[in-house]
């Protein structure tokens, strides 16, 4: 049987409502609130990895609960956005 192997990037949309709803003060960016930018990001990033190991993403899957990640930052004008492989 051959197994699946998948590449998933999951990168940071500064346009999440979580992201806006973080923004407390009027005329704030996301860069001016990198900590929230990487809250979400965190949050999403684990519910999407939940998704892939309960199977509700691709199906049943047959991995152990080591999942090799790569996580660094990408630089969008000033800020730096998270970013996985």
């Amino acid at each position: 049987m051959d197994l699946l192997i998948f590449f998933v990037t999951f990168t940071c949309d500064i346009n999440w409502p979580e992201i806006s709803l973080g923004i407390l003060e009027a005329g704030q960016k996301p860069s001016d609130k990198a900590d929230i930018v990487v809250r979400v990001y965190n949050m999403k990033l684990e519910e999407m990895l939940d998704d892939i190991k309960s199977g509700n993403a691709f199906g049943h899957i047959l991995a152990g609960n080591s999942w090799p990640t790569t996580a660094p930052f990408f630089v969008r004008g000033p800020i730096l956005f998270p970013n996985i492989y």
